[in-house]
């Protein structure tokens, strides 16, 4: 399972429910406006803009640390006991999908 073709799944409007494991996405814009939403994610604001606000937080830490070198975030993955939220940036977008994690 790639979260790019996720990302490239979501921008196209393809089915969702397609991501293996998937409980819920959202499409958030820079802004934090929800463009898009499905599931246990559908119209939910609070954790659209929890994740972009840890997506800034952590931009400041890489440039704190890294200096003037222009790095930036690609993906950032919160892991809980049953699920994870991963956010990929794309196309100037955020992509936020819940997915259960696999028993191990």
């Amino acid at each position: 399972w790639s979260f790019a073709l996720f990302a490239v799944k979501m921008a196209s409007s393809t089915n969702l429910e397609t991501v293996p494991g998937q409980k819920g996405c959202l499409v958030v814009s820079e802004d934090g406006a929800v463009v898009q939403s499905s599931g246990e994610l559908q119209n939910d604001e609070t954790t659209a803009s929890v994740v972009l606000m840890m997506i800034k937080n952590s931009l400041k830490l890489i440039r704190s640390v890294n200096g003037d070198r222009k790095e930036g975030i690609q993906r950032l993955s919160v892991v809980y006991k049953n699920h994870t939220l991963v956010a990929s940036i794309w196309n100037h977008k955020i992509y936020i999908v819940k997915r259960i994690n696999p028993e191990t």
